[in-house]
């Protein structure tokens, strides 16, 4: 089915018609709107907001939900560089502190080395 608007949804319910059943709504935005009574069975709602919206006695039999796959992946693709970025440092860190806890035979530093050895876990 075809993507449906936000505006054509609501025109379609204030006409009296309640059925969405298999509607493609994803992403759309139904902020504080009111929905009672609607049917979306089988619809596509993957990234809609219904924030605060009136969905008393709405049916979502085997509705698709959450977010939709590209926002899924763009977050997988946004976070895995950071996470390298701020993992590696950290890591050379760890790393450099546990050496001057091996390699030292003052006991000073091997206490202040692993308090940061600590710190940075």
């Amino acid at each position: 089915m075809a993507q449906l608007r936000t505006g054509e949804v609501l025109r379609r319910y204030q006409a009296g018609d309640r059925h969405f059943c298999g509607a493609n709504l994803r992403g759309l935005r139904f902020r504080g709107e009111t929905l009672a009574g609607a049917d979306f069975s089988d619809a596509d709602l993957r990234g809609t907001d219904f924030c605060e919206a009136n969905l008393r006695g709405a049916r979502f039999c085997r509705a698709r939900c959450g977010q939709p796959p590209s926002r899924w992946l763009s977050f997988r693709l946004v976070s895995l560089p950071i996470g390298v970025m701020l993992g590696v440092p950290a890591g050379v860190l760890i790393g450099m502190v546990r050496l001057l806890t091996l390699e030292s035979n003052n006991p000073w530093i091997n206490v202040s080395a692993g308090l940061l050895f600590v710190v940075l876990i």
